[in-house]
Formats: structure tokens, sequence, C-alpha cells
């Protein structure tokens, strides 16, 4: 194989678990723990690097720069190829091949989703019988979680490097018509159409003002967020910022200002721009309730039909676990007959606890959800698998 010259530039692994090595010594990332972590691996042939006098390849990878980082879930990937490069494709990580959003002339345009960490981007046609193939890697810096801190430079596509390649074709600086209307969405769109291509499109960028939250005029890297994504967010939804600063309780991500965690910022087929559809969305976090989604018998109606937001407000409460009310007020709005004719008692201290993990009031006083799980259980009517002789020993 030769000899290598290698230079780590960081390295957070305890054990790795797998590692990629692109041929020709050009590309190495390693994974541990199931998640990418950031790693660095340069490693270049020495002879490669003694003036070799090899032809240059008909294809190459314009955008992105390899060996760069972004938070970005999406990335265009634009692509130069000669007229005799056919069949062009993009892979992912060794995933499935996907052909080109576009193409004008010799450049050719692909949109891929990123993986959480390292990825591997390989674009690759054929001329004649031969194929040609050119790849790059770039990592994904999570929002939240396992923070791996990649050892790349950010990347940013307009920057005056990039642009000056696509003026000649493209125009990439939007002008508004006047101070007081700063509609751009016309020129933004001429590129950008994937992010506004869903069912729901948020407020500002269905009218035209993407400079509502973009600095058009940013320097070195332009149409950059005007403030933090979180603080954007408040100017126009005052009534979520006005909750937080009085509501007891709010939830994980909105409280660690990562809205766009849950929501889409440009377009989305959710409601409420959601990334997923409401309910679906909360168990990516909250995996317990997944299990026992898939694993109890007895599942509450709500739960069941993944209608979270019925009892719980997705953003802040007063109550605990975000609830819309209390316990047991949550339990009448929906089951007030039923509780006419219940007779065991409620609101009441025990004299003793009851033997198995259960909620009490604030006083220490019996609730609905002390008996009842609130969304699944192995017991009919969301009683422990026993019943009543859970706590009443017949």
């Amino acid at each position: 194989m030769g000899r290598f010259k290698i230079r780590a530039e960081s390295l957070y692994l305890l054990k790795a678990q797998r590692s990629i090595l692109r041929p020709r010594g050009r590309i190495v990332l390693l994974w541990a723990g199931g998640i990418g972590v950031a790693v660095s691996l340069f490693a270049m042939p020495l002879a490669a690097q003694s003036g070799s006098s090899k032809a240059p390849s008909p294809l190459a990878v314009l955008a992105p720069v390899t060996f760069t980082s972004t938070s970005a879930e999406n990335v265009f990937v634009v692509v130069s190829a000669n007229d005799g490069v056919k069949d062009l494709t993009l892979r992912l990580n060794d995933g499935p091949s996907v052909m080109p959003r576009r193409s004008d002339r010799n450049i050719h345009h692909f949109r891929t989703r990123l993986a959480i960490g390292p990825n591997v981007i390989r674009v690759i046609g054929s001329t004649g019988n031969t194929t040609v193939a050119e790849e790059l890697a770039i990592f994904r810096l999570a929002k939240v979680g396992m923070r791996a801190v990649a050892p790349f430079p950010k990347y940013y596509f307009h920057t005056d490097l990039f642009e000056k390649r696509c003026k000649s074709c493209h125009e990439t600086a939007p002008e508004t018509a006047s101070e007081k209307d700063p509609t751009v969405k016309s020129v933004c769109l001429k590129c950008h159409t994937p992010l506004v291509s869903e069912k729901f499109v948020h407020g500002p960028i269905a009218v035209g003002t993407c400079s509502i939250c973009h600095n058009l005029s940013s320097e070195p890297n332009r149409y950059q967020l005007k403030q933090a994504s979180f603080d954007l967010c408040l100017l126009c939804h005052t009534k979520t910022a006005e909750a937080l600063k009085t509501s007891k309780f709010t939830h994980g991500p909105l409280g660690a200002a990562l809205c766009d965690v849950c929501h889409e910022p440009h377009s989305s087929p959710n409601l409420a721009s959601l990334r997923q559809p409401s309910g679906e969305i909360c168990m990516v976090c909250h995996k317990t309730l997944e299990s026992l989604y898939q694993t109890r018998t007895y599942l509450h109606i709500p739960f069941k039909q993944r209608m979270c937001c019925k009892c719980h407000d997705p953003h802040y409460s007063d109550e605990n676990f975000l609830l819309k009310k209390t316990d047991d007020q949550i339990c009448r709005s929906c089951h007030q007959e039923a509780m006419e004719e219940h007779t065991h008692p409620v609101g009441v201290i025990p004299k003793r606890k009851l033997p198995f993990e259960a909620r009490y009031g604030e006083g220490g006083e019996l609730l609905c959800v002390t008996c009842h799980n609130p969304h699944a259980s192995e017991g009919e009517h969301l009683l422990p698998k026993e019943g009543c002789s859970a706590c009443h020993m017949m």
C-alpha cells in the first residue's frame, strides 16, 4: 500500500466500532458508540504528493468544500462535468444513488440530506466504459445531545469564492424594491425552491420577506441570520415570549432555545411546520413512551392516536409534565360522566403508600393517575396488571 503521511486533527474516540477508509487513502472517518464522532485523518500517499502528472478529472465537485462542517440538515452539491460524462449520480454514505435535481449545461445540482456526524459524498459518472468519481467529506453538527465538536471549519456557500463561479449565469445578489419592500422571494427561490415546496410555508417566506430573518449584506458570509434563530422566533411569536417569562415549566427544546428541533423554519408537510406529524415527533425524544406504545396491551385513546397535545402543551405550562390543566381536571374533561358513577375516593390521603410506584397530589392525596396510567398499561382500564388487588389484597 506504500507509505502514508497522516495528520490527525482531532480524535474523540473511546471505542471505534466502524471505520470508513476510502480508496487511495483519501478519506478516513471513524464512528464510535453508534454516533458519528469528529475525526479527521488526512491520508495521502507520498508518491501522489511528489509531482504526479495525473491528468485532471473530467468531473469536479464545486461545492461543498471537503473537510468542512455544517449544522444544516440538507446541502446542495454542485458538480461540474465534461461533455463526455454521462449517467451522473450521487451517493451519501454508501446509500442509494440519486439523480441531479437540475442540470444547466455542464453544471449539475444535487440536494442531499446529511446524517449527523461524518458524511462521505461520492459523485459517480461514466465516460464510455470508464467510471469516474469524486468524493468529499462533510461533518454535520448535532443541535442537541452529544455535542461532538468537528475539527473542520464551517462551510458557507454564499461567499465571494463560490458566487464568483455562479455569477456568469445566476443573479446571486437579491435587491429589494425599496427599504419598505423587503420582498426578495423571486430571486432566492431560483435556487431555494425546495425550501418552500411543502404544504405549510412559514409566514415570512410565504410573502417573500426572506430578509426579515436573513441579512442580505452580511460579510464575509452573506445571508446569515440577523440574530440567533431563537431570538428571531420570539420577535414574531410574542405570546410565547411573554409566557416564557411567567410559566413554571418549559418544554426542553424551547428552554434550550432550539425551536428548530421540532419546527421547520421554512416549510413542512405538517401542521405548525413540525418536522414530523404531531405525536410522532414527541416519540423521537420520549423513547420510554414509544416503548409503552409498542409493548402494552391497553393504550389510552389520545396516546394511541398520537394526540399528545390533547393533554400536554408542547411549549410551556404551570403544571407538571406540561399538562394543560391539573391531572384530575384533564381526566374530567373527557371522563366526567364516568367520574359521576365512580365510587373510589379521589383527593384523599391514603393511610399507606401503594405497593408500586405511583403519582400523588402535592399534599400526598390520591389522583386519577395514582391508579390509572395516563398512557398505557397491561391492566384493563389502564390499571396495574393485577387490577384492584394490586392495592387491595383480596
